[in-house]
């Protein structure tokens, strides 16, 4: 039930009902205000007293941080309360927690993102527009941007941040099949004052200078973007973009040059809640979808997002079809995503500790763990080192270590390995490079936009270059041996990233393994055939079910609904 309060987080926090506003500087000082930005970046979750002490003052705690804590709470709610009226259904109290019960209130974040799914769904062009300028109408700057420094806001900041972009993009694209140029070219400029080598932009920019009756200006945004992306990135512009600058070097007609208006999309479930699990000093975000079954816990490759990866059909279906039936758990590891930041010397040992954690949160005992390249390692470590948590073992695409030796040829050689890192740019940039790992999608733009959108969220190109070099020191071979629960190994038979000879190097060593090597070179599992994946994996996990019990959950105390 809405209480008539609106919070908005999409540029300095403002709470407000009806003409009552309350601004940062009307918010009882800066931490009180802190503790509820807080609450609200946490998204309606209930965050323990201990953890919002560490955000707020990390190793610097006053004498009593929890007394603090409940009278900074205290203040917020005095303050909140004539403008809000019953502040505790608002800022509520639990065990060692707090909770800012977000369904009860407007949240903008919120609006913003109904109105850009509508948006993609709206069948007609005008539509369309109207509902993304909406959209745009509710951004006032950066997300809490009155706490620029505060890394606590920097996950969700940079997701809204990129999401801002795209609207943007969106935006300039809408109004040149629209026919109205003079917009898409102010979208498409204020782009790239944020991001200088966003290439979509500059395309568009060119096409609405063209649109304007602008050839000569259309020519110079065409090279801009040219030296831009030679000079950042070493690369030259994609074939949609050259066709582009062809036409309007042709004087080809305005209508033929335009982008035609997209299909609407059919919207998609929401995704599952990100919740936040601790892991000594870190938190790690997780989703849980799904109920029943075993539990399956799915370790990203190197790079996620928990929110970003959504966006992309063939990933949703893919960890939807394996929540049939089961319940599934995905996480950010740390030092990406909407996890905690961590350095890059963080041992295998502790990554496997914040699987253990993210499954302690999710009150999962014993879950079927699913690994896929650079997560694979890591699965081996828990499964050999904690096989009372460990039902299954599935290992799609990976190694026991990264880089060949003598006697380990399998591996990458020195020389792929320096020039995969030099290239990371392009990829955070463009999503290139990392595109040639799904050769079955083609020279799809909207996929690279994603793949780009994914990467920048995930982590730095500095940081994944760190992280790239410590998993590089990582050898699991003398733990293949001591794994007991059983064993699925796929591999794609093509793949030109991980070779075949690493899984069938696994399969060899583990003893109770089945080894599948299947068609394709696509390294990502939910895309090329995807069926052919699943398939095993279904077939494998009905056989650890139990008997004649289908359905128990082994070890669950709890179902977390997604």
């Amino acid at each position: 039930m809405r209480c008539g309060v609106s919070v908005g987080m999409l540029g300095p926090l403002e709470v407000s009902a009806g003409d009552r506003v309350l601004g940062p500087r009307e918010l009882a000082g800066r931490k009180p205000k802190q503790v509820l930005e807080i609450l609200l970046v946490h998204r309606g979750q209930s965050v323990s007293k201990d953890r919002i002490a560490d955000l707020l003052w990390g190793d610097r705690l006053p004498k009593d941080p929890v007394r603090t804590l409940e009278a900074y709470v205290c203040v917020v709610r005095a303050e909140l309360a004539p403008v809000v009226g019953d502040v505790r259904r608002l800022l509520r109290s639990e065990p060692g927690a707090y909770r800012f019960s977000i369904e009860d209130i407007e949240l903008d974040a919120d609006r913003f993102d109904k109105l850009l799914s509508g948006a993609a769904a709206a069948p007609a062009l005008a539509e369309r527009i109207e509902l993304r300028e909406r959209a745009l109408g509710l951004v006032r700057g950066d997300l809490l941007a009155d706490e620029p420094y505060a890394e606590w806001a920097f996950p969700l900041r940079d997701l809204y941040g990129e999401r801002h972009l795209q609207l943007l993009l969106d935006l300039a694209e809408d109004c040149l099949t629209a026919l109205r140029p003079m917009r898409a070219v102010e979208y498409a400029e204020r782009v790239l004052e944020a991001q200088p080598a966003r290439e979509r932009a500059h395309r568009l920019l060119m096409l609405g200078h063209y649109a304007c009756g602008d050839q000569d200006l259309a020519l110079r945004t065409y090279q801009r973007c040219r030296r831009v992306l030679g000079a950042e990135l070493g690369v030259r512009p994609l074939a949609e973009t050259e066709r582009a600058y062809l036409a309007v070097l042709g004087h080809a007609p305005v209508e033929a040059v335009l982008p035609p208006a997209r299909p609407p999309v059919t919207v998609a479930p929401r995704p599952p809640q990100t919740r936040f699990a601790r892991s000594g000093d870190a938190t790690i975000a997780y989703q849980v979808l799904g109920e029943g079954g075993l539990d399956l816990v799915v370790a990203h490759a190197w790079f996620s997002h928990m929110e970003i990866g959504w966006e992309e059909p063939r990933y949703a279906a893919f960890l939807r079809r394996l929540a049939r039936g089961h319940r599934v758990i995905v996480f950010d590891r740390r030092g990406m995503g909407m996890s905690d930041p961590a350095p890059p010397t963080v041992s295998l040992a502790e990554r496997a500790d914040d699987i253990r954690a993210v499954m302690d949160d999710a009150r999962s005992q014993r879950a079927v763990l699913v690994g896929s390249c650079g997560s694979g390692p890591t699965a081996v470590a828990l499964a050999a080192r904690a096989p009372e948590r460990v039902r299954g073992l599935v290992l799609f695409g990976t190694f026991a270590r990264m880089l060949a030796t003598a006697d380990y040829p399998a591996g990458w050689s020195r020389e792929f390995f320096e020039q995969y890192k030099a290239g990371l740019e392009q990829g955070w940039t463009t999503g290139r490079g990392i595109r040639r790992s799904v050769p079955s999608a083609g020279p799809d733009e909207s996929l690279m936009e994603w793949l780009g959108r994914l990467l920048r969220l995930s982590t730095s190109p500095a940081a994944a270059r760190a992280i790239l070099d410590f998993a590089a020191t990582l050898d699991v071979r003398d733990l293949l041996a001591g794994i007991a629960a059983p064993t699925l190994v796929l591999h794609r038979r093509d793949d030109q990233w991980v070779h075949p000879d690493n899984g069938r190097y696994l399969a060899a060593h583990i003893p109770q393994a089945r080894y599948v090597e299947l068609d394709g070179a696509d390294h990502w599992p939910w895309f090329g055939d995807s069926e052919s994946v699943l398939r095993p994996i279904e077939e494998f996990l009905a056989g650890l079910l139990p008997d004649p019990v289908r359905g128990y959950s082994e070890g669950r105390r709890a179902t977390l609904a997604p």
